[in-house]
């Protein structure tokens, strides 16, 4: 029951904009670690409008835990948070006093989240952080079919119609040298 409301409360999302609506694509929570600039467990303390132009809105949050090693957040430094204003522009709406698992990116001096960047409401992950931010293998989507492929050896199969692999980490094999999913546990 834990991993179905953790997947249901999992944006495994990539942007893009269709019609001036957000629309994203499939990502494993994985894939979210490897190419979100910062990833953080944080809290939510307060939110208001940005004094910036663009009417985005802001979190204050406190830092739980910093999932990468990237960067200097620390735990229960204050972190400002930046989103868009609405969820048709990819903005997150996220509730006072809730925990999440957030990651972005940094610009202009400012952590930005997004509908499609990592969004997970509640406490932990499901594998060890190390895992999800060894990033030496691929995920790639059901078959590939260019020729850009990653080698069968260096990926993971993954595919957006099925619920399993979510939140796997896909890993490579010490003894054999392969890369195959390592099944987590339920958050």
């Amino acid at each position: 029951m834990l991993l179905i409301i953790f997947l249901m409360m999992f944006a495994i999302v990539t942007m893009t904009q269709v019609n001036g609506e957000c629309t994203c694509g499939n990502k494993t929570l994985h894939q979210h670690f490897c190419d979100d600039e910062f990833v953080v467990k944080v809290v939510i303390l307060d939110h208001k409008l940005s004094d910036d132009s663009d009417n985005g809105r802001k979190y204050i949050t406190y830092v739980l835990n910093n999932y990468k090693e990237n960067n200097e957040l620390m735990p229960w430094d204050y972190l400002e948070l930046f989103t868009n204003s609405t969820n048709s522009t990819c903005g997150v709406t996220l509730m006072p006093s809730h925990h999440y698992i957030l990651g972005g990116i940094y610009s202009e001096g400012k952590h930005w989240i997004s509908l499609c960047n990592l969004v997970v409401v509640g406490r932990d992950i499901p594998c060890e952080r190390n895992d999800y931010n060894n990033c030496d293998c691929k995920i790639i989507y059901e078959k590939c079919k260019t020729t850009k492929c990653p080698n069968e050896n260096d990926s993971c199969i993954y595919n957006p119609k099925e619920s399993e692999h979510l939140t796997d980490a896909c890993l490579r094999n010490k003894i054999t040298g392969k890369c195959q999913w390592k099944t987590c546990p339920a958050a």
